[in-house]
């Protein structure tokens, strides 16, 4: 990790117009408050000033190879105090020595120098406690922000992991029941066998497509609904009628994949399969105020007690619009006497 205040041309210049002013206001009580000569004053401001802004650069290796934690803190404590000594030992024999070297003909001067020794060393001090402060400061917020960005790519990616298994759970299900009907079409009806194989081909590649996570337009995913209405209308024949509304300009909207197909697939399963009548299906999509709203409605057997409960695909759709936009009430499920109703929201903003 680099010096923060090294690491960019700005802050670099911030830093030393800090210590330029620190030096003015020095030189300023030492010249008017003080009474010192004006040339020891500037020499002085200059001298201790620059050797100290050089200087507090050094700490910032004894920062970063140091740690406030319980566990190490006698040692993290005992380093700066090797530290302090060192750097403010260093900072004032050097200004001390050259000062006394260039001035050494004003005996006033150097009298008040050797006299200031103690308040420069408690000055030192305290300074090399600001730096170690701001630098820890600097070190625990970059790990802080360095945290938050992996719990956030964490998150992404157990969301990812999270969405792709429980976009897996739909599929087995149909293609179980598939696989079934295929096997049974081969013994009484081989073209529609092979009718089947083909629909079920396409409706798999569909879902197996890679990068399947992202939103996807609405039109790829009524694409694929076809073509699983296909494969169920080779089982069903007649008794299956479906009928999809949706205008082109909200076929563009974008959708999760396979979000909607698990909803025909419910009414497949409740509006026909689980009847001898005729089963409609209806599937209308709309767009109103940045949302798609879709409306996949079934008729069913009021005799028939299994309509009530929802199956994984329905519960699955819930999950993966809850992981996805956050909000519990996407999927809406209403039931009236023979009408079986579920409406998808999805966000477009």
């Amino acid at each position: 990790m680099h010096n923060p205040i090294t690491q960019s041309r700005r802050y670099l210049a911030i830093y030393f117009v800090i210590w330029i002013i620190l030096a003015t206001i020095q030189g300023s009580l030492f010249y008017f408050l003080l009474k010192v000569e004006l040339l020891p004053t500037i020499l002085d401001a200059v001298t201790f000033n620059v050797l100290l802004s050089l200087l507090g650069l050094a700490v910032w290796p004894l920062v970063v190879f140091s740690s406030l934690e319980r566990a190490y803190l006698t040692n993290t404590i005992l380093t700066h105090l090797v530290g302090a000594v060192v750097l403010i030992a260093i900072w004032l024999g050097a200004s001390m020595g050259f000062l006394h070297s260039i001035l050494s003909d004003n005996a006033v001067y150097l009298s008040f120098l050797n006299a200031s020794l103690p308040w420069r060393v408690a000055s030192g001090a305290i300074i090399y406690l600001l730096f170690a402060l701001n630098y820890y400061l600097f070190v625990y917020s970059a790990d802080f922000r360095e945290r938050k960005i992996n719990e956030a790519e964490l998150k992404r990616t157990l969301k990812e992991a999270e969405l792709s298994l429980l976009k897996s759970q739909l599929n087995p299900h149909f293609i179980f029941n598939s696989l079934n009907s295929i096997s049974s079409l081969t013994m009484t009806n081989p073209e529609k066998a092979q009718e089947m194989v083909i629909a079920l081909s396409d409706f798999l590649r569909y879902a197996v497509k890679p990068g399947q996570t992202d939103l996807i337009p609405l039109k790829e995913e009524l694409n694929a609904i076809d073509q699983f209405i296909l494969i169920e209308k080779v089982r069903f024949g007649e008794r299956l009628k479906v009928d999809i509304s949706c205008s082109e300009q909200c076929k563009k909207s974008k959708v999760p994949p396979l979000i909607i197909q698990p909803l025909v697939e419910n009414a497949v399963k409740f509006g026909v399969h689980e009847t001898i009548e005729e089963g409609n299906i209806s599937i209308d999509c709309s767009c109103k105020d940045g949302v798609l709203e879709v409306f996949v409605k079934n008729t069913f057997d009021a005799d028939n007690q299994t309509v009530a409960k929802t199956g994984v695909g329905l519960a699955n759709v819930k999950s993966r619009l809850k992981l996805l936009f956050d909000n519990e009430d996407l999927l809406q499920i209403q039931k009236s006497a023979t009408m079986f109703e579920v409406k998808l929201l999805i966000p477009q903003e």
